[in-house]
């Protein structure tokens, strides 16, 4: 099975598991080697895993942004870039 490395990577931290990363093909680079009971956990993690990407920001919005006007557009436009832009003090 081929598995959304970026998803994935989450699901398993999610889980308390203690790692570094994973990969594509489900590998996972373990912070020190994993318990009997992490590594059960891991394998629901895996088996639980729906590769599918989740759409981002921009492409949740898409579909409603026809519909919008200026003000709705200024709104959802100043909302994004503040998510993606670093916050000055």
């Amino acid at each position: 099975m081929k598995y959304n490395a970026t998803r994935l990577d989450g699901e398993l931290k999610a889980a308390g598991l203690l790692i570094h990363g994973c990969d594509s093909g489900g590998g996972i680079s373990w912070v020190s080697p994993p318990t009997p009971d992490q590594e059960a956990a891991a394998r629901q993690v895996l088996a639980a895993h729906d590769p599918t990407p989740r759409p981002s920001r921009w492409q949740q919005h898409h579909d409603r942004i026809d519909s919008y006007g200026l003000p709705e557009l200024r709104a959802l436009l100043k909302e994004m870039l503040a998510e993606r832009l670093p916050r000055q003090a």
